[in-house]
C-alpha cells in the first residue's frame, strides 16, 4: 500500500515543482570572488550587485501563450463558412443527366388527353354503278347528278398512353346534294330517270376509326418519332335519288356500311419545341373486293402549352365492289382546326 501512494505521490511532487519553477522568475549574479548566485526573490539580491542581474529567456505562460495566440487570430481571423452554410457550386450536367432531364421536364409538360376540331375543305370525286337483275349505269355524281364540293368538320380524341404511344378516336361526317337535271337516261338500284328528269341527289358519308399509335422508333430524344397506326375504320355510306316531278315520283336509296382493320405508319418530327410536324398513312387492299386508304401530312404550332392551331392536308379513299356493282369516292382536301391539351 505504502509502493501504491509513493507511486501517485512522486509523479505529483515532480509536476508540482515542475510547475513551480516554470512559474517563478530566477535571477543571477556574480559576487567580487566570482561566485554565481541564484535566487527567486530580487530583494535577496545585494544592492551592488543588482545592475549586472539577468533574467533567463524561458517560454512563455500557458495562459499568456493562449491569450497571444488569441491576439495572433484576432488580427486577421480567416472567414470559413461551416459546412453547411457554403454555398452550392453547381456544376454542368452530364449530357446523360442532360438528356434524363429533358425526358423528365418533357413528362411533366406532356398532355395525357387532347381534343381537337377540325375545318375540312374537300373536293370530292364519285362513281357508282347499283343494278337490278344486272342493269345499271355507271354514274358520276358530280358530272350526271351535279354533287357539289362541301366543307365538313372532323372530330378527333387523342389519349396518350406513354411517351411514343397514343389512343385516336376518329369522327367524320361529310353531306353532298345535288339538284340536276338528267343529261342522259340512267338506271339507278331497279329505277330508271330519263333524260331531262329533275333528280335531288344526296351523298351521306360518316366515318368512324379508333386506332392505336405506337412509335417504338425514337431519334434524337424525340426530335423523330416513328412507328405503326392499327386502327379499326367504320363507313356508313348512303346514296339516295329522287325525281318528284315524275308520275308516280321515283326515289331509290342504297346504304352500304363495312367495318375493316388498317394498318399503317406514323411519323411525328418536332423541329422546334413549339412545332410538330406530322404524317401518317394507313389502309386495306382487298383485291377484287376494293381497297381503303386514309392519309394526311399537316403541322401543329404549339403557343401555349395547352391550345394548338393544326393545319395540313388529308385525303380519304376507298372502293368496294361487288361485280357489276361497285361503289367509289375519294374526299381530299386542306383541314384547319384547334386543339386543347390537358
Amino acid at each position: 500500500m505504502v509502493f501504491k501512494k509513493s507511486f501517485f505521490i512522486i509523479p505529483l511532487f515532480i509536476i508540482s515543482f515542475s510547475y513551480l519553477a516554470y512559474s517563478q522568475t530566477i535571477y543571477k549574479w556574480v559576487d567580487d570572488q566570482g561566485n554565481t548566485h541564484f535566487t527567486t526573490r530580487y530583494d535577496k539580491i545585494p544592492p551592488e550587485y543588482r545592475d549586472q542581474v539577468q533574467e533567463p529567456e524561458r517560454a512563455e505562460e500557458p495562459d499568456k501563450t493562449r491569450e497571444t495566440q488569441r491576439k495572433k487570430e484576432s488580427v486577421s481571423p480567416p472567414v470559413i463558412a461551416p459546412i453547411e452554410e457554403r454555398p452550392e457550386v453547381k456544376t454542368a450536367p452530364s449530357l446523360p443527366r442532360r438528356e434524363e432531364t429533358l425526358r423528365k421536364a418533357e413528362k411533366e409538360t406532356r398532355p395525357k388527353i387532347e381534343f381537337e376540331g377540325r375545318y375540312w375543305i374537300t373536293d370530292l370525286t364519285a362513281k357508282a354503278r347499283v343494278t337490278e337483275s344486272g342493269i345499271g349505269t355507271e354514274i358520276d355524281f358530280k358530272a350526271d347528278l351535279g354533287l357539289k364540293d362541301e366543307n365538313f368538320p372532323d372530330v378527333r380524341f387523342t389519349w396518350y398512353t406513354g411517351p411514343n404511344s397514343k389512343l385516336r378516336l376518329v369522327y367524320t361526317q361529310v353531306a353532298y346534294s345535288g339538284d340536276k337535271n338528267m343529261e342522259r337516261t340512267i338506271d339507278f338500284a331497279g329505277s330508271t330517270y330519263p333524260i331531262g328528269t329533275r333528280v335531288i341527289t344526296d351523298l351521306d358519308v360518316k366515318y368512324l376509326g379508333l386506332g392505336w399509335i405506337w412509335q417504338f422508333i425514337n431519334i434524337a430524344n424525340g426530335t423523330v418519332k416513328f412507328g405503326t397506326l392499327i386502327e379499326a375504320k367504320g363507313l356508313f355510306v348512303e346514296t339516295s335519288l329522287e325525281a318528284p316531278n315524275l308520275i308516280p315520283p321515283i326515289k331509290e336509296s342504297v346504304r352500304f356500311r363495312v367495318g375493316i382493320p388498317t394498318i399503317g405508319i406514323a411519323l411525328d418530327g418536332n423541329p422546334h419545341k413549339v412545332v410538330t410536324v406530322f404524317a401518317e398513312v394507313s389502309g386495306l387492299y382487298a383485291g377484287m373486293y376494293g381497297y381503303f386508304l386514309d392519309g394526311e401530312v399537316g403541322v401543329k404550332i404549339i403557343p401555349i402549352r395547352n391550345v394548338s392551331v393544326v393545319g395540313g392536308y388529308r385525303i380519304l379513299d376507298f372502293k368496294a365492289e361487288y361485280n357489276p356493282d361497285f361503289g367509289k369516292a375519294k374526299i381530299s382536301g386542306p383541314f384547319v382546326g384547334a386543339t386543347l391539351r390537358f
